[in-house]
């Protein structure tokens, strides 16, 4: 079943910019989530502010005090670390979503016989023979 890992930090003004989180985190959680229903996590910590996620497949959340993620949620790509500025005492929500996975490399186009393409001169012939 798929799992979104969350991190919770205190959130650290620098400037009026948010600060990197110190490690260690205040909690960790691990929600199991389908595409059924939403799941939603465990009230964050009083002291959380900054949030980071990271999903095993394709998904959407929501945050809030009673979330309900929806298809139409904020989208998060597979195997990418996000961090996120959440009020005190909320919870996440998340519902795994169809389609591909996001965030995957494709592989490259390559010939018939194994090897990738080589580019193409476009030079007129005659131009390409002067100057060889």
């Amino acid at each position: 079943m798929p799992t979104l890992s969350i991190a919770e930090f205190p959130g650290e003004q620098l400037h009026g910019y948010a600060a990197t989180p110190r490690l260690p985190p205040l909690a960790e959680q691990a929600v199991e989530f389908t595409g059924d229903a939403a799941s939603v996590s465990e009230p964050f910590n009083g002291g959380t502010t900054v949030i980071r996620v990271l999903a095993d497949a394709p998904c959407t959340i929501q945050v809030g005090q009673e979330p309900e993620a929806a298809p139409t949620s904020l989208r998060l790509a597979v195997g990418i670390v996000e961090f996120f500025g959440v009020p005190p005492a909320a919870r996440l929500s998340v519902l795994k979503i169809a389609g591909p996975p996001v965030g995957e490399a494709t592989p490259k186009k390559v010939s018939k016989s194994g090897r990738r393409n080589k580019p193409v001169d476009r030079r007129p012939k005659s131009r390409r023979a002067r100057l060889r």
